[in-house]
């Protein structure tokens, strides 16, 4: 939402105000899912980081607010476009460091959404759809081996949440896309665990 108050505004509105009635009016009623679901989605694809973030706070408050009932129809349509965030980091090929670092706090941010998302509707729903896609496979067949082709260069304590650094995002030594998709995996099985 892009809103620019007048001058000498008296009201003191601001946007944060205006997204919240936006949201709360979006979630008042398990009917606007069909459409809600959709518009979240756009938002969250585009390019313009404000829509992005708006649409990852917004989408756990309608879940919660519009139920299981009304959601289970758009499941695979909630669980890919969180997905599409969470897989970024993997799926964009000649990144920055920099790039790199910020496809890697979306995809965070996209992880924390998920689980918030799984915890508004309860078990069976949204974490269901998740463990049933064929990114798993991937792990699964990952798993089986006994030496993984790819090592952490550098403090452990340096990745996560808290990576603030270019150079920290450059420590992960992974010679290949595939095992780029499985850090991000990684990610999404931690935001689907039961806490």
């Amino acid at each position: 939402m892009i809103f620019t108050p007048p001058k000498n505004d008296t009201n003191n509105i601001t946007r944060d105000e205006l997204l919240g009635h936006v949201v709360n009016a979006m979630a008042c009623c398990p009917q606007f899912a069909a459409l809600g679901i959709p518009l979240l989605s756009e938002k969250l694809g585009s390019t313009h980081k404000p829509a992005k973030t708006d649409s990852l706070q917004a989408l756990p408050i309608c879940l919660e607010a519009w139920g299981p009932a009304a959601v289970k129809p758009h499941l695979q349509a909630v669980w890919l476009m969180l997905k599409a965030e969470l897989m970024a980091p993997a799926t964009v090929e000649g990144l920055t460091p920099d790039q790199l670092l910020t496809k890697h706090a979306a995809a965070t941010a996209a992880a924390a959404a998920l689980t918030q998302c799984i915890s508004a509707l309860g078990p069976g729903y949204l974490d269901q759809q998740v463990l049933s896609d064929v990114i798993f496979e991937d792990l699964m067949q990952y798993l089986g081996l006994v030496n993984p082709p790819w090592s952490w260069k550098g403090d452990v304590s340096a990745v996560g949440p808290g990576v603030t650094t270019a150079a920290a995002a450059a420590e992960w030594d992974l010679p290949d896309k595939a095992q780029k998709r499985l850090v991000c995996i990684a990610q999404i099985v931690a935001a689907v665990s039961p806490k």
